[in-house]
């Protein structure tokens, strides 16, 4: 696993807010002794970082490690996303399998970037938009709220 980011200026703007917000500062980058509100990104990616961030610092190696574990993650919503959907737990599977051998998510899934963590959480909201339109909506809801 090569260690290096491949899109260093995402990957230093998510640590950087990562870091803000532990100091205290709120979302934003501290740049040249002046703090910038970061309004070009959300704060989800970087609030995931925190805890790595403040227990490693910018210890490459233990965040792709992390963004790896949040990958893995992601094959998990996307297995059951498919398996609610789909006919059997085979289809399910090999939509996992497409997923997971996918060339961009396979790129994607080792950089200290938001998309592998953007994918779970759109299938979770389409998910659940569907069990609100099919009138489950209470605890859907309520979920929904905690999360998002």
């Amino acid at each position: 696993m090569d260690i290096r980011s491949h899109n260093p200026d995402d990957a230093a703007t998510y640590l950087l807010a990562a870091k803000s917000i532990l100091s205290g500062k709120g979302f934003g980058v501290d740049f040249a002794d002046q703090f910038l509100p970061n309004i070009a990104q959300g704060p989800l990616f970087p609030l995931l970082l925190t805890p790595v961030v403040c227990l490693f610092g910018f210890h490459f190696l233990a965040l792709k490690l992390y963004v790896i574990f949040l990958s893995l993650g992601a094959c998990f919503v996307v297995y059951f996303f498919f398996r609610t959907y789909l006919k059997s737990r085979k289809e399910a599977l090999v939509a996992l399998l497409l997923f997971a051998g996918s060339p961009v998510i396979y790129s994607l899934s080792h950089e200290i970037l938001s998309e592998t963590v953007f994918i779970p959480f759109l299938l979770l909201t389409v998910w659940s938009w569907d069990k609100v339109l099919r009138g489950k909506e209470a605890k859907v809801l309520t979920w929904m709220a905690l999360l998002f």
